[in-house]
């Protein structure tokens, strides 16, 4: 699992987005529990139907970067930007959680 301090990992199946494994910051950061959740039951209200469809493209790509937010283990929304990519047979999401005043697109 990779990670550096203060930044999440997260191994998920691609067909179904299990989660397979997290680092100690992921599971400080979206719950202890979250080893066998799958992803869309972490979404925002809404975003869970298109977790698939975004795996998919995951998996066309092989790499993906993206930025969103989520409710965090202690239910406050958190956004963070995500490093995304296909690992052999597993997906590998990096989160870095971002402070509140970032904005909501990502610049280059």
């Amino acid at each position: 699992m990779v990670g550096g301090r203060g930044v999440g990992a997260c191994s998920l199946r691609p067909l179904d987005g299990l989660i397979l494994d997290a680092n100690p910051a992921a599971r400080q950061f979206l719950g202890d529990d979250i080893v066998g959740r799958h992803w869309q039951d972490l979404t925002t209200p809404g975003a869970a139907p298109r977790v698939a469809e975004i795996m998919a493209i995951i998996e066309q790509l092989g790499t993906v970067v993206s930025r969103f937010r989520m409710p965090s283990a202690s239910g406050a929304l958190v956004k963070f930007d995500s490093f995304t990519q296909v690992e052999g047979s597993s997906v590998v999401t990096i989160m870095r959680p971002l402070s509140r005043d970032a904005p909501d697109t990502m610049s280059a």
